[in-house]
């Protein structure tokens, strides 16, 4: 994959603090899936929310909004990212 076409597949997605802070091997092999240019800890929900760049995730036209996505993870394995929206 080039650099142009990976950089038209962003997304937006969350990460539980208790996965985090009980399981971050699976979140580290997880994480290993994208290229992080935001990360935010969220105040209303125990979550970080991630802006990043992804092969997982679909191509996002110049100026349209940055969709969000559910992980789906199993047994410490990411199998897929549902698009949300």
């Amino acid at each position: 994959m080039n650099v142009l076409d990976l950089r038209q597949r962003m997304g937006k997605f969350k990460i539980a603090v208790h996965l985090i802070e009980h399981d971050p091997e699976t979140v580290m092999k997880v994480m290993s899936n994208f290229i992080v240019f935001r990360a935010e800890n969220m105040f209303s929900e125990p979550v970080i929310e991630y802006q990043a760049l992804s092969p997982l995730f679909q191509k996002v036209p110049q100026g349209n909004k940055m969709p969000r996505y559910d992980l789906i993870i199993r047994n410490g394995e990411l199998l897929r990212a549902e698009r949300k929206d």
